[in-house]
């Protein structure tokens, strides 16, 4: 009984038979051609290849130069816009009014640092007018001062 071969076996089978004709058709190619003829395609291919790498230098070089002109004409053309105006500077005065006391907000916060007396990265008050207290925490340490 004969077994059938699979698909992927006939591929291979086919790929090498031509494989194996395009060696033998080098080969023969190689066996006509005279040895001056090899020589001066070499010696062709290599001035092509030269000329190849200039026009490429040549081309990156305008590229760049392209670049820099256009990086320059942006900048001018930034440099004439007028200049942005200035937002004028707002000043915050909030005032604590509740149970009898008035107090400013930079007065609380004043005192709190004074109380502190270092430094610090976080600092978060709270203020408590029913009580006249003021809480606060400073760098995760708990204290209190009266308002």
């Amino acid at each position: 009984m004969a077994t059938k071969k699979t698909t992927a076996e006939q591929v291979k089978v086919a790929m090498a038979k031509v494989e194996a004709a395009k060696a033998a058709e080098a080969t023969k190619t190689e066996e006509k051609a005279p040895a001056k003829k090899t020589a001066a395609k070499k010696t062709t291919t290599a001035k092509t290849t030269k000329t190849a790498e200039k026009k490429t230098t040549a081309a990156k070089t305008t590229k760049t130069a392209e670049k820099k002109t256009t990086t320059a004409k942006t900048t001018k053309t930034t440099e004439k816009k007028a200049p942005a105006k200035k937002a004028a500077k707002v000043t915050e005065n909030v005032v604590i009014q509740a149970c009898g006391y008035e107090v400013t907000t930079a007065d609380i916060t004043a005192k709190v640092v004074e109380i502190v007396g270092k430094k610090v990265k976080e600092l978060n008050i709270y203020v408590k007018p029913e009580e006249g207290m003021v809480y606060y925490t400073a760098d995760g340490e708990q204290g209190s001062v009266a308002l």
